[in-house]
């Protein structure tokens, strides 16, 4: 190498804390899905002086083909791969039979305001297909960049010193002129954290939106969505219920924000039908099952290796290259004893699995509920997960400790001290499972 030159190194701003991921194996290997529970983040600051309200639970929609059986077994990995502890209260797996020429998604997007959120539905969607144009605030044209999910990502915003937060942007979106009820927003989010929204404060700057504004037929706009929603994490797809925004005769939206969201794909679709995830399908050919939970084993795995396919983010965890450590700080106290956890798996009742980082929960539900397809049909899966997780941001609440667990009813974390559970059923739940004293740093 000759002296007397500059030499430039690139290298990703992989953040340390997010959210678990989860795997599952396809017949020939684990697979990477996505990230989940974003929205159940413990003591993050929104602003100074005031906390994130967690939402603990989250559906995520895993294709046929990325979940195959196994011994008649369907295997998941729960995996909590940063620098986060997790408090894990229940998962569920149900599969959905439905047409070939038909979708199925949940109702899921992270949304900010408490007052705005919903339980997520199943919907059943017909025709989807690309929106007809999108353009971005410079007038670029974003169209083809938002016709296929690719890892081709809509990105022209200008970054601020802050993670997570970018320069004012917006992105518009015409819908076609026969644009259907449901808008598929294909993508992910890079977060913030307490840090970075503390020093932006100083700097007189917030984060908002994403929201959604609607073009009216006269050429003015409306606030469609006040508070919209994010992918909630790595790539996954957020669905948006345009039933109530759009008007006979509207069809171009746009999205507006500060936020640095990362959307791959948008498309429409017609809503056939939506349905809880709790009852029986209205629509004939369309069938879900519930799959028991047959194994939970919390263990210790290691970290997958986070990887680049391309060489620009969002990251790839490879379940096949398991790193031994990884450079991340520990909560002190107590975790959950390794060893069988479908106890704590069964109900949402506060009785965690809570576990370290480098730990998963493998998990099998049992595939013998599961009829042979008809002729022209696929198979859709949805995994649910309700739990917490909680970083080691020094700005946030109780950043260094697994206690003070966290429990569903309660309103805010931190919380007031006389406020959690103490009875009977939660000591013995304490003393029996959470004794495995995690490493002090």
């Amino acid at each position: 190498m000759k002296s007397n030159q500059a030499i430039t190194l690139r290298e990703p701003d992989l953040s340390g804390t997010s959210c678990p991921t989860v795997f599952t194996w396809n017949g020939s290997g684990f697979e990477f899905i996505t990230d989940t529970i974003s929205a159940g983040i413990l003591g993050e600051v929104v602003s100074p002086g005031q906390y994130w309200t967690p939402d603990p639970d989250e559906w995520i929609r895993i294709e046929g083909e990325r979940l195959k059986p196994t011994d008649g077994l369907l295997d998941v990995r729960w995996v909590n791969p940063l620098e986060e502890v997790t408090y894990l209260d229940l998962v569920r797996l149900v599969a959905v039979e439905h047409p070939e020429g038909i979708e199925v998604y949940p109702g899921e997007r992270m949304v900010g305001d408490p007052g705005s959120r919903e339980s997520a539905k199943i919907h059943v969607l017909e025709r989807l297909r690309p929106v007809a144009g999108a353009v971005g605030g410079d007038g670029d044209d974003a169209t083809e960049v938002l016709a296929r999910a690719d890892r081709v990502y809509f990105d022209r915003f200008r970054f601020l010193p802050f993670d997570g937060f970018a320069e004012d942007w917006r992105l518009t979106l015409d819908l076609g002129p026969s644009p259907g009820r449901i808008l598929l927003l294909h993508g992910w989010t890079r977060w913030n954290s307490s840090a970075s929204v503390i020093a932006a404060a100083q700097a007189r700057k917030t984060l908002w939106g994403p929201i959604l504004e609607v073009q009216g037929r006269d050429g003015t706009w409306r606030t469609g969505l006040a508070d919209m929603g994010v992918p909630a994490g790595l790539p996954r797809t957020m669905l948006v219920d345009l039933g109530s925004v759009l008007k006979d005769g509207e069809h171009v939206v746009r999205v507006r924000t500060n936020r640095t969201l990362y959307f791959d794909q948008a498309l429409m679709a017609d809503q056939v039908a939506v349905f809880e995830p709790e009852a029986s399908s209205p629509i004939p050919r369309v069938h879900i099952v519930e799959l028991p939970l047959a194994r939970a084993e919390l263990r210790r795995l290691g970290y997958p290796r986070r990887v680049l396919p391309d060489g620009k983010e969002p990251e790839v965890p490879d379940y096949s290259r398991i790193d031994a450590e990884a450079e991340w700080g520990s909560h002190s106290g107590f975790l959950t004893r390794f060893g069988d956890v479908a106890e704590l798996l069964a109900s949402v009742d506060d009785r965690f699995a809570v576990m370290g980082h480098g730990e998963e929960v493998a998990l099998s539900f049992n595939a013998a509920g599961l009829a042979p397809l008809a002729p022209g049909s696929k198979r859709t899966f949805l995994l649910y997960s309700n739990g917490f997780e909680k970083g080691r941001d020094i700005h946030g609440a109780h950043p260094f400790t697994v206690e003070p667990l966290p429990f569903q009813a309660m309103a805010s974390y931190p919380y007031p001290e006389k406020t959690a559970p103490v009875d009977e059923s939660r000591l013995r739940y304490l003393l029996e499972w959470n004794t495995r004293l995690s490493a002090r740093e």
